[in-house]
């Protein structure tokens, strides 16, 4: 008999700035790849290290004023990250 991998429905993610368990449906990713291009993953499919969060503008102002992004990706991000990431809020 084969055994079959346990696999929960609702994957849950841990919001970076408001540290909130939340299905990853409802959450946005940020990735950066292996070659340390850093980009918007809305599909949540590029391979990578990810960070995850609510998207909402409490949230947005403390990762953009604590540099979580940064912290979490381990690299610099770049202002064009956080522009699209308002855009998309707006």
């Amino acid at each position: 008999m084969v055994k079959k991998a346990f696999l929960p429905k609702d994957i849950l993610r841990t919001c970076i700035a408001s540290r909130q368990k939340r299905p990853k449906k409802e959450l946005i990713r940020v990735a950066i790849s292996n070659r340390g291009v850093i980009s918007l993953d809305l599909e949540q499919k590029l391979p990578g290290r990810g960070a995850y969060f609510i998207l909402n503008n409490e949230n947005l102002l403390l990762i953009q004023q604590k540099k979580l992004l940064d912290k979490k990706l381990k690299s610099f991000v770049d202002e064009k990250i956080y522009k699209q990431l308002w855009d998309l809020l707006n």
